[in-house]
């Protein structure tokens, strides 16, 4: 348990930064506006990699380390009281979501993994729907769990990509609720 809560405050932490490279700002609502906007560059650029290269774990960590080089560089951003308040909120409702999920569950061996397991090993194969069908209809974000298996997080980060983007937009509708109560604007 304490692993998973560990891991998702590095999954919260490294991967925000991603999404300074289209909105910044410095409260809770850019900082969860980021982490939406990171989930989506890292899952097109996992798939634009995946057009060369296999998502293996080297790939993947080299993509895992491109976000503390935004961080140091923005310093006063990311280390901040804001910042981690956002981070610990994010932190609870990840560590809640894959503790009380069952999200790979009953159809997990039939498509989610044996996909991943693919992108992981394989660059793009063409036409491996004619292999079996069940590979014809695949989700960006089985791309982003794909490059969540990383020496950091192992095997086992596959599954905070669903539960990074829940957080990030629960996060989002909370912090527009809470401003729209301020404001008074009903």
């Amino acid at each position: 348990m304490l692993e998973v809560l560990i891991l998702s405050f590095l999954v919260t932490f490294i991967y925000t930064p991603y999404g300074y490279l289209i909105t910044n700002g410095s409260n809770i609502r850019s900082f969860s506006l980021q982490l939406i906007f990171a989930v989506i560059i890292l899952s097109f650029l996992a798939l634009f990699i995946n057009f060369f290269s296999p998502l293996n774990k080297i790939i993947n960590s080299v993509i895992l380390i491109l976000p503390l080089f935004i961080i140091l560089k923005y310093k006063n951003i990311y280390f901040n009281k804001k910042f981690f308040i956002f981070c610990f909120y994010s932190t609870l409702i990840i560590f809640l979501l894959i503790t009380s999920s069952n999200v790979y569950r009953p159809d997990a061996g039939l498509y989610h993994l044996p996909f991943i397991s693919i992108l992981n090993q394989e660059k793009i194969i063409i036409g491996i729907s004619n292999l079996h069908f069940r590979f014809g209809h695949i989700s960006v974000l089985q791309y982003t769990s794909a490059i969540f298996n990383n020496i950091v997080f192992t095997e086992n980060g596959i599954v905070f990509p669903s539960a990074l983007l829940a957080s990030s937009v629960i996060l989002n509708f909370l912090s527009n609720f809470n401003k729209c109560l301020k404001d008074q604007k009903f």
